[in-house]
């Protein structure tokens, strides 16, 4: 576990390890076979 002096250092880690590993192509099967970018398109 890793102990942040701020809000905003822990915010900037979090961010970064969304956008680094986060799969955005793989289809989910809870979106219907959708990839996340094509399902917030599709939902705009």
């Amino acid at each position: 576990m890793r102990i942040y002096k701020t809000r905003e250092m822990a915010r900037t880690d979090v961010f970064d390890y969304i956008e680094m590993f986060y799969n955005r192509i793989r289809r989910h099967s809870h979106l219907d076979g959708m990839s996340p970018e094509v399902f917030e398109a599709a939902s705009k």
